[in-house]
């Protein structure tokens, strides 16, 4: 269940619970390792497991000049953290009112009020309260004075470098999808809605679906094996190759948003129109790149299908 507050009252009222905290956008290994321990705990204590959250990112509502984009939406994530066990996930309205409150205002409020914690479960990188002044430090005082345990998972590593949502950021931006399915334990995804675009693809033999996809990071242009889900279909994915840019063999390059098409690989799909689409960036083929001529790109992207077949074989179902 997504639940958000608009004011300083959690929505979940708990004798004993095991917590964390934090904005888990992307869900990735990191994530994924903080939430099995807070589940373990929970279990261990016959307790309810709560994760806190927030929407919008604190810093798009701090420095809006700045603008984050999510890796994940909010309804998406949540059912994310429940799927993955968390009994109740609290997701707070973050307000610049809420900004101004002190870590120990903070913890009353959300945590100790409501939820009567046994258990905080911190990550590696936990922060609340103004000026992002509440630590593991401060939580282990509190949990002194009001009768909870801190534990601290430590950052799940690739190599030598700490698996984050910031890194995640970069690494999709630079096209390294493979290492990002690597960070996540999945493809990243990317969600939008099937709308008109301008018939091109269909001239040339190669029809596309363009999709209109939400506010969140999409990775650095180009041509990619990708898997799709439609909302009339939400039990089976599709392969696909998508192609994620500015069509400079077809129009001047711009600062406009990249277009985000897809040529799915089997079956006809007549009625895509106004539909929920989901996408799974399996493998980047290409950069994009401008052609001479129709002739060259219709070479190319039937030698993209058959790349995208080859790196998606075993993908559909």
């Amino acid at each position: 269940m997504m639940t958000q507050s608009s004011s300083y009252i959690s929505p979940v009222e708990l004798a004993a619970s095991v917590v964390t905290l934090g904005n888990f956008d992307g869900f990735h290994l990191g994530h994924q390792a903080l939430v099995e321990a807070v589940i373990k705990q929970a279990e261990s204590h016959g307790c309810a497991s709560v994760l806190l959250t927030f929407d919008p990112h604190p810093a798009n509502v701090l420095r809006p000049e700045q603008e984050i984009p999510v890796l994940v939406p909010i309804s998406r994530r949540v059912m994310q953290l429940e799927s993955a066990g968390i009994d109740h996930v609290i997701v707070i309205e973050f307000t610049r009112e809420l900004a101004e409150l002190s870590p120990k205002e903070f913890l009353e409020t959300f945590i100790l009020g409501p939820l009567h914690p046994v258990t905080f479960v911190a990550g590696p990188d936990t922060r609340f309260g103004k000026n992002r002044a509440g630590d593991t430090e401060l939580l282990r005082t509190c949990g002194q004075e009001s009768g909870f345990e801190v534990i601290q998972v430590d950052p799940v590593l690739d190599g030598a470098e700490k698996i984050s949502s910031s890194g995640l950021r970069r690494l999709l931006q630079a096209g390294e999808v493979n290492r990002a399915i690597r960070w996540l334990g999945r493809p990243y995804d990317v969600y939008g809605t099937v709308v008109h675009g301008d018939g091109r693809g269909r001239t040339i033999g190669i029809p596309t679906a363009n999709i209109d996809y939400r506010k969140q990071v999409i990775p650095a242009l180009g041509v990619y094996a990708v898997m799709v889900q439609f909302e009339s279909n939400p039990l089976q994915m599709f392969p696909g190759v998508a192609n994620l840019g500015q069509k400079p063999t077809f129009e001047p390059l711009t600062t406009r948003k990249p277009v985000l098409e897809v040529h799915l690989l089997e079956g006809e799909h007549p009625h895509l129109h106004g539909q929920a689409v989901r996408l799974e960036f399996v493998q980047r083929l290409r950069a994009e790149k401008r052609f001479d001529g129709v002739d060259a790109l219709v070479a190319q992207i039937q030698a993209d299908i058959i790349a995208a077949r080859t790196a998606l074989e075993g993908e559909a179902g």
